[in-house]
């Protein structure tokens, strides 16, 4: 758990110097008034609330009172952050609040940071295993077509949001959640990290873009290997790759 807070502030840290100086000069138009869904938080955050209440997004109050980074947090650890129907609700849901935020204030947010909540067990650390196998096997071939074009969807949302976005993974992202590391701008990791398309091996394509965006990664070639193979990668092995951006060793420090 505390290599957990440790590597979210690292990212937050480095997110920070990352966009020092984005949008500056962008005119600080007035903060529109949060719904009374929303609630304050100690940091100078606010919590959207809301949906189903397994992925959070926590925003700075107003322009000016901060740094200007928000956080989406997945926050369904019993699952292993596993993408079902509700997950997939509030991350589009999630990801709207902030385009139509950043879209009124421009000044609001310049980073985005995504990560986990934090694990009750150090060894149940996992960003997000992927998309929920059990209840895909309940879908019809329609309804997993349909869930498979709305993932896409909202990782493309994502990737088009008009600020950086880094990717903090803590644990395992597997499938879905590695497709969701490779929708943001760069991918930070600690010696937690797993990384890998593992659904090839039960012969389920990667389907929400992990296809295209891993060989922009790392090239034609090694996208195959991990593709073919469906193997994970870890670490320090993954950062070699380019599979990661950054890599903060044991202690979960921004160097």
């Amino acid at each position: 758990m505390a290599q957990q807070q440790q590597l979210v502030r690292a990212m937050a840290a480095a997110s920070r110097s990352l966009v020092a100086g984005w949008w500056r000069g962008a005119s600080c138009n007035a903060t529109r008034s949060l719904s009374s869904s929303s609630s304050p938080s100690s940091s100078g955050e606010v919590r959207l609330g809301g949906g189903n209440g397994e992925v959070n997004l926590y925003v700075p109050s107003e322009s000016g009172a901060g740094p200007a980074v928000a956080r989406l947090e997945l926050d369904r650890p019993a699952k292993r952050n596993a993408i079902g129907r509700a997950l997939l609700s509030d991350l589009e849901l999630r990801t709207r609040e902030l385009a139509a935020l950043c879209a009124e204030d421009p000044a609001r947010v310049r980073c985005l940071v995504v990560h986990a909540s934090e694990p009750k067990e150090e060894a149940a650390a996992v960003f997000c295993a992927g998309a929920d196998l059990k209840e895909r096997k309940s879908m019809s071939e329609e309804e997993a077509l349909a869930f498979v074009t709305r993932l896409r969807d909202a990782f493309l949302a994502i990737q088009r949001l008009p600020f950086p976005t880094v990717a903090a993974v803590s644990g395992l992202a597997l499938g879905g959640g590695f497709e969701l590391a490779m929708a943001c701008d760069l991918r930070v990791g600690c010696d937690k990290a797993v990384v890998g398309l593992p659904e090839t091996r039960l012969a389920i394509i990667p389907g929400a873009g992990g296809t295209q965006r891993l060989p922009r990664l790392v090239g034609v070639a090694r996208a195959k290997d991990l593709i073919f193979t469906g193997r994970r990668v870890a670490g320090k092995d993954a950062l070699d790759m380019g599979l990661l951006d950054r890599y903060c060793g044991g202690g979960g420090g921004g160097e």
